[in-house]
């Protein structure tokens, strides 16, 4: 009886050691995430004082470009100008802007947005995820990502849009706010925005 207790013991410690070892074997034979490349292009003329493109390298960058990203959530702010004195977003939201074109106080609206995007993980036995890439559209209407591009509208689009491509999935979020007088978008003297 004992003989056959311990066979037993020894027999399940076995079982136990070879499901530890296959689960370690398995786990270190997942291959690499994939890369996400993004690149962004824009309507019109950019205000460069209110341009901020977050997930992308710092310093110079240029539209139409792929540049590496990192998964997570970024910011991006920006206002258009579109070369006849209007404002994008103030030309929406802004009765005085609309009819007054050429004013640059209607500069002090911009587009805060944020987007998202998640990377392919790699899959088991050493397969690495397929490298994937997006685009960011900053256009007169809002923030958008390739493929969901809809026609300029009367309005902008404003709320929260998803879209998965490639397995690639992008979300971006558009508000519109305001600068009061004396702030300036990524400052240090930003106590406060205030949303219209």
């Amino acid at each position: 009886m004992k003989l056959a207790s311990n066979k037993r013991s020894l027999l399940r410690t076995a079982t136990f050691l070879v499901a530890v070892l296959a689960s370690a074997l398995l786990a270190g034979c997942v291959g690499k995430p994939g890369d996400i490349y993004g690149d962004y292009y824009y309507d019109g003329y950019m205000v460069d004082a209110n341009f901020s493109l977050g997930g992308f390298p710092i310093g110079t960058i240029y539209s139409n470009t792929y540049y590496q990203i990192q998964p997570g959530t970024y910011t991006v702010t920006y206002t258009l100008e579109d070369g006849y004195g209007y404002y994008y977003p103030a030309y929406y939201v802004s009765s005085y802007c609309y009819n007054n074109p050429g004013d640059s106080a209607c500069a002090a609206y911009y587009y805060s947005t944020t987007y998202t995007c998640s990377e392919n993980p790699g899959k088991l036995f050493g397969v690495n995820g397929a490298d994937k890439q997006f685009d960011l559209y900053l256009s007169y209407t809002g923030l958008q990502t390739f493929g969901s591009m809809q026609a300029r509208g009367p309005a902008p689009h404003l709320g929260t849009t998803t879209i998965s491509r490639n397995g690639l999935l992008v979300t971006v979020t558009n508000r519109i706010e305001h600068l009061a007088p004396g702030q300036s978008i990524g400052g240090e003297n930003i106590v406060g925005k205030s949303k219209n």
